[in-house]
């Protein structure tokens, strides 16, 4: 099987359900001080979790009908993608975390050691850690670019309006899963993209990239 050149995380995984016919299945600033809550790098919807050391974990969550098709098989696909990914590469930039299946939902989560990692293995766009100036030079955002406040969805701001003192952190993406910060403050969100918690966006798959200053 040709290596899955998935969009996004969800996609590859989408892409594997295919052929299984599967039906469905930092820096910041402030706000690090807490202790890990043990659910911190688990999910239960697509969610990509940038975690403090700048890795990242990939949750897929999708339906997933035993009576028809084999687990098994599907499983053994996954170990197959990830084992030649990191044969190619010569490190092991990617670890399978979980690969599961309860009540008729499967659950997969991929540690990714570097965002590269992401990159590459799901044919997606994943920029973090840096400024949101260098964000800027690499995908050529406009500087009027409208941000809306986190937590105050009335409040919007311009890219270019942004604080420089304030040592802000951007995440750009085009993967349509949630995005969850760990330990961090999230500031400015692209219009769409909606805060469901302190740490996590859930994304409009409406628009062609994510930006997120954290």
């Amino acid at each position: 099987m040709n290596r899955v050149k998935a969009h996004a995380l969800r996609k590859f995984i989408i892409v594997l359900s295919a052929v299984w016919m599967l039906t469905g299945c930092a820096q910041s600033g402030q706000g690090g001080g807490e202790a890990e809550k043990a659910d911190s790098f688990t999910a239960d919807t697509n969610t990509v979790i940038l975690t403090r050391e700048n890795g990242l974990i990939g949750y897929i969550c999708e339906d997933f009908d035993e009576s028809r098709y084999s687990f098994t098989d599907f499983e053994a696909m996954l170990n197959a993608e990830v084992e030649d990914y990191n044969a190619q590469m010569g490190v092991g930039g990617i670890e399978i975390r979980e690969c599961t299946i309860t009540d008729g939902v499967v659950r997969v989560s991929l540690s990714y050691k570097e965002a590269e990692d992401y990159e590459k293995f799901n044919g997606a766009q994943f920029f973090c850690g840096e400024t949101p100036e260098e964000g800027v030079r690499r995908f050529t955002l406009p500087a009027n670019l409208t941000l809306v406040d986190a937590h105050d969805p009335n409040r919007t701001i311009a890219l270019s309006e942004l604080d420089k003192e304030q040592n802000y952190r951007v995440l750009i993406t085009d993967d349509d899963s949630n995005i969850r910060i760990h330990g961090s403050t999230i500031y400015y969100i692209g219009e769409g993209d909606i805060l469901v918690e302190d740490g996590e966006v859930a994304t409009d798959s409406e628009a062609s990239l994510h930006v997120i200053i954290y």
